[in-house]
């Protein structure tokens, strides 16, 4: 067998304090390593609860956008609506107005139609006492001529 190195002196006293400095790098070290695993666990559940809050995010982001979207779409149908409704009334204005012209034309028209024929009434009146007078004066002409 190969003989070990002689220890040198003190060297029996220096082993136990070896021996507790490595178990107390191996604490150390344990200690260490739970807490790079705890702090990995944390950062893990960390990363989840981001990626919940950024999924929670994502959906009422799309929620926003379809109710944005559905309003906008009811906003869309009301302006047609109006649009429809003021081209109607437009319509019906219009259709109103021409109404209206028509009977005012037709109005001025009989108005014209009975003026035209109270003066032709007037002149028949003026005709016919003309010729009322002609005939008294024929008449009395014929009593002058007779008597």
């Amino acid at each position: 067998m190969v003989d070990a190195p002689e220890q040198p002196a003190g060297a029996e006293r220096e082993e136990p304090m070896r021996r507790e400095a490595l178990e107390a790098v191996a604490r150390r070290a344990a200690f260490a390593h739970e807490r790079t695993r705890r702090e990995a666990e944390e950062r893990v559940a960390q990363r989840v609860a981001l990626a919940s809050v950024t999924e929670e995010a994502r959906r009422k982001a799309a929620d926003e956008r379809m109710r944005r979207e559905a309003l906008e779409e009811v906003a869309r149908r009301a302006a047609d609506a109006e649009a429809y409704a003021n081209r109607e009334a437009d319509e019906d204005r219009a259709q109103y107005e021409a109404l209206d012209e028509r009977a005012r034309r037709a109005a001025a028209a009989i108005e014209e139609q009975a003026w035209l024929e109270a003066e032709e009434a007037r002149e028949l009146r003026e005709a016919a006492e003309r010729a009322a007078r002609r005939a008294l004066a024929a008449e009395e002409e014929a009593r002058r001529r007779a008597a």
